[in-house]
């Protein structure tokens, strides 16, 4: 009687293991995918008002993220004075940005250089997401529309995150 009991505690404990091997290769690695189901289904429930700072955006995005990967960091350094905005794991870094700084010429200029920068320093191989975040009628207005074809070109993938006005 006790071998049996023995017999089905190790056996349950090799399935535990399992289920946990499955679970953390599933949850681990970030994906741009996951990354833009999370971000919107964030957005859905909280509706990131439109009056916050690109800061404050950051801030409620990583945290959103945390929920979801274990190592999310904000201002990840980029081996210089540069900074990205959030890192996972180091395996997938993202920009943010609002719709209405890119209004400006050299805002927009500059959004593509760190974004050339953090390519070739540290995401060569590794997905780099731009986040754009805005009011729904900024976010297709045609140098939104130019920044985001622009990015594409450079495999770097664009997600529109819209922003509620405050009422």
């Amino acid at each position: 009687m006790i071998l049996i009991y023995f017999i089905i505690l190790i056996l349950s404990a090799f399935f535990t293991f399992l289920l946990i091997q499955k679970y953390n290769s599933t949850h681990k690695k970030p994906t741009p995918d996951k990354v833009k189901q999370i971000i919107f289904n964030f957005n859905e429930r909280f509706m990131i008002k439109s009056n916050l700072s690109e800061a404050e955006v950051e801030h409620f995005l990583a945290k959103a993220l945390e929920r979801y990967f274990k190592n999310v960091k904000t201002q990840a350094s980029m081996n210089g004075r540069e900074r990205i905005d959030i890192d996972i794991n180091q395996e997938l870094g993202i920009e943010v940005k609002l719709s209405k700084l890119l209004k400006k010429t050299n805002e927009r200029n500059r959004l593509l250089g760190q974004m050339d920068l953090y390519r070739s320093r540290k995401y060569i191989e590794k997905p780099l997401i731009t986040v754009i975040a805005g009011l729904p009628s900024d976010l297709v207005s045609a140098h939104i529309l130019e920044v985001e074809k622009l990015l594409k070109n450079k495999n770097i993938e664009v997600i529109l995150l819209p922003l509620f006005e405050e009422l």
